[in-house]
């Protein structure tokens, strides 16, 4: 096995490794937001997003629950563990393509 399957193993363990853990952290955000208003839902999204007025965000963040904390933080593990595999998907594509290319298989 060469360094290039090495790395391609290491990208599909990788991807599905990540599957459970994303199942995981999803299971548990929509646990807290069942808990959660809706209208804090949608509060908490504008700040996510950004799009809270900054003279709004501090207020905000002072009021937070400790659920509504927790559910941010899970968004935030979600959207890093997303990108991770998006990006290691990528790569293994980019690397069967490589190969392909050069065994000169389609």
């Amino acid at each position: 096995m060469d360094n290039e399957d090495l790395i391609k193993e290491f990208l599909v363990d990788t991807t599905k490794e990540l599957d459970p853990s994303l199942q995981e952290y999803r299971s548990q955000a929509k646990s807290l937001e069942a808990d959660i208003d809706l209208d804090k839902i949608e509060e908490l999204k504008e700040y996510w997003s950004q799009d809270m007025p900054e003279g709004d965000e501090y207020d905000f963040i002072l009021r937070m629950t400790y659920s509504e904390k927790q559910l941010l933080r899970l968004w935030s593990k979600i959207e890093r563990l997303t990108q991770l595999r998006v990006e290691a998907a990528r790569e293994h594509m980019r690397l069967f393509s490589i190969t392909n290319k050069s065994d000169g298989t389609k």
